[in-house]
């Protein structure tokens, strides 16, 4: 049984209390899908206090889904989707893995523990047949992890791409001039065959 709206929530327990009294020409689509459902789950539907049961396990309105998948989220400490969603399952009836994975993105603590970036770069592979047929050039910044030896701001990483060996020379700026007399020097050491024009 999925998740019911409010309204149909509310008509389910009042058929099953008994008080539902309301003629037919006043019944509106809501309220006869409703009767419907309760006419053919009637012996598999029950009350426990104010709370709508199905099979034994609790009926879910679609306005308190959030609400049950935060308060799991809290009890759970951001285990997951599918965690929550299967401990979910043995108490209320009507709560599948999608309600639950759409009532945590809208919960921003979950944003914060399980973040997911959706501005990623698109994958282009790079191949290589040899040593120094290409190269992956990046630069670290040594302000942030506090390091600082003879005034060197920046490491020059130089990866070769075929043999995946890294290259490494600190850089005092990151100038043009700076980055291509440690790229010359990084050439000039390990391939003989390099001369620069």
């Amino acid at each position: 049984m999925r998740s019911v709206d409010d309204f149909s929530y509310y008509t389910l327990v009042e058929l099953l209390k008994g008080n539902y009294q309301r003629k037919v020409s006043e019944r509106s689509a809501v309220e006869k899908s409703a009767l419907v459902m309760f006419w053919r789950k009637m012996q598999r539907l029950s009350l426990r206090g104010e709370n709508l049961l199905h099979d034994g396990k609790i009926v879910v309105r679609k306005s308190a889904v959030q609400k049950i998948v935060k308060q799991k989220f809290k009890e759970t400490r951001g285990a997951g989707a599918r965690a929550d969603a299967y401990s979910l399952k043995s108490k209320y009836k009507s709560v599948s893995d999608t309600n639950v994975r759409r009532g945590l993105t809208k919960h921003h603590k979950h944003g914060e523990i399980n973040a997911k970036f959706t501005n990623k770069p698109p994958i282009k592979p790079i191949h290589a047949c040899q040593v120094f047929e290409k190269v992956q050039i990046d630069l670290v910044r040594l302000k942030e992890i506090s390091v600082c030896c003879k005034m060197y701001k920046y490491i020059l990483t130089n990866v070769d791409v075929f043999s995946r060996f890294v290259f490494l020379r600190p850089l005092k700026s990151k100038s043009t001039e700076h980055v291509a007399r440690a790229l010359k020097s990084v050439f000039r050491e390990w391939v003989p065959a390099y001369s620069p024009k």
